[in-house]
């Protein structure tokens, strides 16, 4: 569907070819490269880069692969926090967290620059799935709390605790 810009001597243009002039498509970009092996969901993510976040609308797109996971940020993300470079999510354990009474399907904790991110991606029980599928062990958390991601205390984790990023674990 063209777009109109300007109010005289409009000129049409189509959103993809404005978005693609914007956002060139690198080759090497990781949603490319994963595209066969990848199962992809819309997600909501808390960046703790960030001052000001996202609430209420999808703004990454998370892709399960084997061995990992990639967060990709959405167009709008992409604009309003100027960060493209994807979050590649690497260990074989992903802790899902479970913030009651708010948050039923739950998020993943991931490492972001040192401190843990959230992602949150429904309906879980895909999400869940799509990990099994791609040989990733699902360790479930629940607890009351709000959207900001905690860490987790040691006990939480039991034998997986070396195979989660150190970020997302409560130091002593």
């Amino acid at each position: 569907m063209p777009i109109r810009i300007g109010l005289s001597n409009a000129v049409s243009v189509r959103a993809s070819a404005l978005r693609s002039a914007a956002f060139p498509v690198d080759a090497d970009h990781p949603k490319e490269a994963h595209a066969d092996d990848s199962e992809w969901f819309s997600a909501w993510f808390f960046d703790p880069r960030f001052q000001t976040q996202a609430k209420g609308f999808r703004n990454v797109r998370l892709g399960v692969r084997p061995g990992g996971l990639t967060i990709l940020p959405t167009t709008i993300e992409t604009l309003v926090h100027g960060w493209r470079d994807p979050i590649e999510y690497d260990w074989p354990v992903v802790v899902m967290e479970q913030l009651l009474p708010f948050f039923p399907s739950g998020g993943l904790l991931v490492d972001v620059r040192g401190e843990p991110g959230l992602c949150v991606a429904r309906p879980a029980r895909q999400v869940r799935d799509a990990l099994s599928r791609a040989g990733l062990v699902a360790v479930s958390i629940r607890r009351w709390g709000w959207i900001s991601p905690r860490r987790i205390r040691p006990a939480e984790l039991g034998e997986h605790i070396e195979s989660v990023p150190q970020s997302i674990v409560r130091r002593s």
